[in-house]
């Protein structure tokens, strides 16, 4: 006998008269996000790594084209992250309709804009690649464009198992999500094998791979979202009438949430731009050092998201001492997680290159980004990107827009195109850069992180984010 996924899920807060969470509760939404998570960027690694037989070259194409990807499926994230604050405060209040339209709202918002999104990709594929990276070698560009051509199409499935996935952990079930990610990416590492290897279909192949496990993810979610059984579910799908005030407290923590994410990821996505005229080896250090140092940031944005959930549920319920408490409790797990996570790579970083097969001098500058990256990232990463989420919980999403493009234009991005070339035009002029090649964009970086860090701080211990959500209302 199948037993359901959503089947014996309790509600978290039901029986609580004091705190809203137990330890174990936090357990039980924090793990399977990471689980998750995990899964997810070890596809993104195998993906990298089997591309590697075809070449470097490849490798580059398909690192240039996640890039772009990464500012696509951020905005993705950035929309079902204000529904799963809206769905988590009206189940702090303990309004199961309100959850239920809520959710059905956000899936259609995501449907749209994604679909949106795919068109505008199919249609100017080829001079957007050209605008973005004109400058890599014709090898790599013609990696990017097979890649790119298949992995649009995946977007608004992208989008929908987001959105399900996001309202299943707004209920405190985050082990449903997690098992349909293990099914839809082994699915991809089998087809991979297939499309790459068998069919000899290159980055096309790997794209194609992918862009079949999101449809096979996103349709098994939605079946199990409709479960009329369900308190919470998807009611008539085929019928859909607009709920503008739902849509516009989505909206409200969405949108500043998306274009926070989008201008963060169009900067990384120009600073990808620097590290592509720095030649072949420079690219594929620095994709494979990404690849690497994900991994440390798995656990805590997991947390992050852990938050969301937990904090958006006690400002619903209108306790904010319990806000404060779990920001305390998940703040410093997101530091132990990262410190963990930081000492292994350290320790392993020589065997986990390896596994590229990477010429010697790509193999040495890899090396450094991903030791210096470990320190900087045991030092500022949760403060950094932890705190933000708590803020966005509690319908703070402005003031973190705000500082994070900010200071990704003001420092990472401009910082980039002075540290890393040996020159940059300004004006039509070339003024001299100090030529540090690709280590220079991650130096930039981190100085984006130690300014947001401080100011994010300040921000929590003035306890001005715990007042937004009453304004609000009011």
């Amino acid at each position: 006998m199948m037993v359901h996924p959503f089947r014996g899920v309790p509600l978290l807060w039901e029986g609580r008269k004091e705190m809203l969470f137990t330890n174990r509760d936090l357990y039980k939404i924090a793990i399977p996000l990471m689980l998750q998570s995990i899964l997810a960027t070890t596809i993104g690694m195998i993906d990298s790594v089997m591309v590697a037989g075809i070449g470097e070259a490849a490798v580059s194409g398909v690192a240039l084209i996640n890039s772009l990807d990464a500012v696509l499926v951020n905005f993705f994230a950035a929309m079902v992250a204000g529904g799963t604050v809206i769905i988590s405060q009206y189940l702090g209040k303990g309004d199961m309709q309100k959850s239920q339209e809520a959710m059905k709202q956000l899936l259609y918002v995501t449907l749209a804009v994604s679909l949106l999104i795919t068109l505008f990709g199919q249609i100017f594929r080829e001079p957007m690649l050209r605008l973005l990276f004109g400058e890599v070698e014709e090898g790599v560009m013609y990696y990017a464009d097979r890649y790119f051509l298949f992995v649009s199409l995946s977007f608004p499935f992208l989008g929908l198992a987001n959105a399900c996935s996001a309202a299943m952990r707004a209920m405190g079930n985050s082990a449903t999500p997690m098992l349909i990610s293990l099914v839809d990416n082994g699915c991809n590492i089998l087809l991979n094998g297939v499309f790459i290897y068998w069919l000899d279909m290159e980055t096309a192949g790997a794209a194609i791979a992918s862009l079949i496990s999101r449809v096979i993810g996103a349709g098994i979610l939605l079946l199990l979202m409709m479960d009329r059984r369900q308190d919470i579910h998807i009611d008539r799908p085929l019928y859909y009438r607009p709920e503008f005030s739902i849509i516009r407290g989505i909206l409200r923590i969405g949108i500043p949430n998306a274009i926070e994410n989008c201008m963060f990821s169009f900067g990384k996505l120009l600073t990808q731009s620097v590290v592509s005229t720095l030649g072949t080896a420079s690219i594929t250090a620095n994709s494979v050092a990404s690849n690497v140092v994900n991994y440390q940031y798995i656990a805590g944005a997991s947390v992050g998201n852990a938050s969301v959930i937990v904090i958006g549920r006690c400002i619903g319920a209108g306790e904010k001492e319990q806000a404060k408490h779990y920001s305390r409790k998940l703040l410093f797990a997101a530091y132990l997680c990262v410190w963990t996570v930081v000492l292994i790579t350290a320790v392993l970083v020589r065997p986990i290159i390896g596994c590229w097969q990477l010429t010697p001098e790509t193999t040495e500058l890899t090396r450094d980004l991903i030791l210096f990256h470990c320190v900087s990232a045991a030092l500022v990463w949760p403060v950094g990107f932890v705190l933000p989420s708590m803020f966005r919980a509690a319908s703070d999403v402005k003031f973190p827009m705000v500082i994070s493009i900010t200071c990704m234009w003001l420092f990472r991005v401009a910082f980039s195109y002075i540290l890393a070339p040996e020159s940059y035009p300004v004006l039509g002029m070339n003024l001299p850069g100090l030529g540090m090649g690709v280590m220079g964009v991650w130096v930039a970086m981190i100085i984006d992180w130690a300014v947001r860090v401080a100011i994010y701080a300040w921000r929590y211990f003035s306890g001005r984010w715990l007042t937004v959500y009453d304004k609000i209302k009011e």
